[in-house]
């Protein structure tokens, strides 16, 4: 009994110093290290940087992502310390210079927060995948279609009204390995002949699901069930109400179909129907297009399988848009145009080979706010950059081939370069972007009772014959238009991954990093980048670019020896290299005519 009076107070003691252990730093912590600390909760995993000493009482912190990829970095250069054990869907922590980088799992969403003196990132839980399978209608086929939207597989079965076994549709039926033409822009492109599978049974029912789609521009009034079409019927047999309801409330709307360009064009293009009423914003962002529709639509990209360039092409869903994603190499462009029906087409090209420029939006400043005329103008939406995980004010147009050629700064935004629409990176949180019947108006906060919202539009360039003479010019290499602070953010992730990466992956990514290094200036940093990537991967020495870009950076850095690469037969034929080509041949020979 004794024994046990002894032994209730040592645990008791125990039990005390291991909860203050939990609760605070030890006392022999290094006072200017931050402390990490992790915990796994209901729904998602936390990470939190907390000061333990007055060498850093309030944590400044930027943080970025690439993919699953999230780097931390801290202005006030601490010491991180190390971290025992991860959350469930945080798969890797590293501390590198100046903060520390997170590997989440796969579809994990951050919720960034500060609590007192703690930074707090919660990695919320990936949503599992679900299927939805909406009953049919009786009837004598009632086929299953996958459609991928947002990584998703969503299965619907699509009713068949039916249809009298005696009646023949009209048009006539395709046979095996032809489908019918989609009207798309006359004289530029038409509709690609993908092989139909031949049917099972050759019964009228069963034929009738190989009729030809209905017109695009039928969309505005009545969604388009795709790709699976539904046969004619009668005039006086209509679908059932419900049957019809139905069609209209079910995830299956749209489908991108590939086209054929005219004979001499290099690249890849399809098409999208779309009602007459949706307007598309186009930019690239990285090394990818950004297409957005002003109307949230499930597309079926399935029938872009065959094209190599389209393949990886992807659908993200918004509450009131739809995005497609195209990776897009370097050197190449996209364009829009409409058919009279109203679907948009979209072509992949050589910078080379652009015929037409783009139209720019007349940008002009009035009482303290920024007007962009644009008509007829569609709506704004906001998206998340890829690039820097910000905010991005997407306005939308009706007409194709309007957009910025040439991105502006200013103080409180940044308008960024586009194929057609506006898009408005916001540096400020009193920013607003609003349509109007002639264009699109940018207002900043407003600055009392009674008075309009202002601008800081000093730092905007006027617009001028130089800025609409460059957004013409060919280009060859991919050097991002950014601010320097987030210039070097997205140099630090392009290292970061070139180091993760395999040996046979690190050259592209060094090649990247590289040209955004040639942004920034830092010509010598650059020629290191490109000299490592040229000796892991053979791939990289004997590419034209590479040997371009090598010269580039030996022009900003000073070496003239070695801007022999620029004259490499393989690059001509771009405006970019023709420049550079100048101003090498301007610093061999001072005065030189040929400059």
């Amino acid at each position: 009994m004794r024994r046990m009076e002894r032994f209730v107070p040592h645990c008791l003691y125990r039990l005390v110093m291991v909860l203050t252990l939990a609760v605070a730093p030890p006392a022999w912590a290094d006072p200017s290290e931050v402390v990490v600390r992790t915990g796994d909760h209901p729904g998602f995993g936390r990470v939190v940087f907390e000061a333990s000493g007055a060498a850093h009482p309030h944590l400044n912190y930027d943080l970025t992502r690439d993919g699953g990829r999230v780097t931390l970095h801290f202005p006030d250069a601490p010491t991180i310390g190390s971290v025992r054990t991860l959350p469930r869907n945080v798969l890797r922590f590293t501390v590198v210079p100046g903060g520390a980088e997170l590997v989440v799992a796969s579809g994990a969403r951050l919720r960034p927060s500060r609590i007192g003196e703690r930074v707090v990132i919660d990695v919320l839980d990936p949503a599992a995948p679900t299927a939805t399978v909406v009953p049919a209608t009786v009837v004598a086929v009632d086929p299953i279609v996958p459609i991928l939207v947002a990584d998703t597989k969503i299965f619907r079965r699509l009713p068949i009204p039916p249809v009298p076994p005696l009646v023949v549709p009209s048009p006539a039926i395709p046979s095996a390995g032809q489908a019918p033409a989609v009207e798309a822009t006359p004289g530029v492109l038409r509709e690609a002949a993908p092989p139909v599978p031949a049917a099972p049974d050759a019964s009228p029912v069963v034929a009738a699901q190989l009729a030809p789609p209905h017109s695009p521009g039928d969309a505005a009034s009545a969604p388009a069930a795709a790709p699976v079409a539904q046969p004619a019927a009668e005039p006086e047999r209509a679908a059932p109400a419900a049957t019809q309801a139905e069609l209209n409330a079910g995830p299956v709307d749209l489908a991108a179909s590939l086209l054929t360009l005219p004979p001499g064009r290099v690249g890849a293009a399809f098409s999208v129907p779309f009602g007459a009423a949706v307007g598309a914003a186009a930019l690239r962002r990285g090394d990818q297009a950004l297409i957005v529709f002003d109307e949230r639509r499930p597309i079926d990209m399935a029938g872009l399988a065959a094209d190599k360039l389209l393949a990886a092409a992807t659908v993200q869903m918004l509450p009131s848009a739809t995005i497609i994603r195209l990776p897009l190499p370097t050197g190449m462009e996209a364009s829009l145009s409409r058919s009279p029906s109203g679907s948009w087409a979209i072509l992949l090209s050589p910078l080379a080979e652009r015929r037409e420029s783009i139209a720019a939006i007349p940008v002009r400043s009035a009482k303290g706010r920024m007007v962009l005329s644009a008509a007829p103008v569609g709506n704004v939406v906001s998206i998340a950059d890829p690039e820097t995980g910000a905010v991005l004010l997407v306005g939308t147009l009706r007409q194709p081939g309007v957009g910025v050629p040439v991105g502006r700064r200013a103080a409180q935004f940044i308008l960024l370069p586009s194929w057609q629409g506006i898009a408005v990176q916001p540096l400020t949180d009193q920013l607003s972007v609003r349509p109007t019947e002639t264009g699109f108006v940018l207002a900043g906060e407003d600055t009392g009772a009674g008075a309009d919202p202002t601008l800081s539009l000093a730092s905007v360039a006027t617009e001028s014959g130089f800025a609409v003479d460059a957004a013409a010019l060919t280009r060859r290499f991919d050097f991002p238009a950014a601010r320097n602070e987030e210039l070097l953010r997205r140099m630090q992730v392009q290292l970061s991954d070139a180091a993760a990466a395999p040996p046979l992956a690190r050259g592209e990514k060094r090649v990247a990093a590289a040209q955004t290094a040639i942004a920034l200036g830092l010509g010598t940093e650059a020629q290191s980048m490109l000299a490592i990537a040229a000796q892991e991967d053979p791939r990289v020495a004997d590419s034209a670019d590479v040997a371009g870009l090598s010269a580039v950076a030996a022009l900003l850095a000073g070496r003239m020896d070695a801007t022999d690469g620029i004259e490499d037969p393989r690059l001509s034929g771009s405006d970019e290299v023709a420049l550079w080509r100048a101003v090498r041949a301007a610093s061999l020979h001072d005065g030189s005519p040929e400059a």
